[in-house]
């Protein structure tokens, strides 16, 4: 009987341990340049390197690939801000 009580009170403390809410904590900046400092290294991909309806299928600067669009054949496309059809905005 006693080492039920135990194994109770055990189980208690540990499942108020487990369900303690933790605290989240997040820093906020109010220019790029601390953002960077803080964040340490990085990459920035702008699109100016990358011609007006080159196919993308990856940014590997950025470990990022892309799928084939909805026609099975093509890739997005980097596109001019005036345009918002299927790509990324140049």
């Amino acid at each position: 009987m006693t080492r039920m009580k135990a194994t109770a009170a055990s189980t208690a403390m540990l499942l108020l341990c487990v369900a303690a809410p933790l605290a989240a904590h997040a820093a906020s900046f109010s220019s790029e340049a601390a953002w960077q400092a803080a964040a340490g290294a990085f990459s920035l991909e702008n699109f100016d390197a990358i011609g007006i309806g080159t196919q993308l299928s990856s940014l590997p600067g950025l470990g990022i690939s892309f799928g084939l669009l909805n026609d099975g054949v093509s890739f997005p496309s980097v596109q001019t801000n005036a345009s918002g059809f299927g790509g990324v905005n140049h």
